[in-house]
């Protein structure tokens, strides 16, 4: 679906307009759309041109995705993020309010759902590395896994007290 929910302030139209303005991109846009120049020519004999197309004007990634009920391959178009809007676009997957803070693989996983761009896995990787956040949460993780399982019954009213804390960061 071209019409997605866009992270925060990055609207649909936002990330289609800084598509046209990005140099790689507007090489894949007039390729695609059949007006490709002598120098693009040569870019679309290296690029494989089946795996990107154009809906409502943006530019998309085209991914086979596996359908294991019906056995066969299902596209899955994936937005291409220009440059210039990479910071905001893993902004708004990693440091979600609901589902932020996921370590590299969740992140990437998330991102992958909506996004493409060459390179997404390193930075994801250096992004999350450099987040104040989940260091914090590296830095304090207790050794070890805590066993899951009932606990003795306390001797006495009060024996033992659970206290939940949550920390805002």
């Amino acid at each position: 679906n071209a019409q997605y929910k866009a992270p925060f302030s990055l609207s649909f139209e936002m990330l289609r307009d800084a598509q046209h303005k990005d140099p790689h991109c507007q090489i894949l846009l007039r390729l695609l759309g059949g007006t490709g120049q002598d120098d693009d020519m040569e870019i679309g004999r290296r690029l494989d041109l089946s795996r990107y197309a154009v809906r409502d004007g943006a530019l998309y990634f085209v991914r086979s995705i596996a359908d294991p009920r019906r056995g066969e391959l299902d596209p899955s178009y994936q937005l291409i993020v220009p440059e210039p809007c990479r910071a905001i676009v893993l902004h708004a997957v990693h440091d979600d309010g609901l589902m932020g803070h996921g370590g590299v693989f969740r992140t990437l996983e998330r991102l992958r759902t909506r996004f493409y761009w060459s390179g997404m896995a390193s930075d994801v990787d250096s992004y999350v590395r450099s987040c104040r956040i989940c260091a914090l949460h590296r830095l304090y993780r207790p050794e070890g896994e805590n066993p899951i399982g009932s606990l003795p019954l306390p001797s006495r009213l009060f024996g033992r007290v659970h206290i939940d804390l949550v920390v805002s960061g």
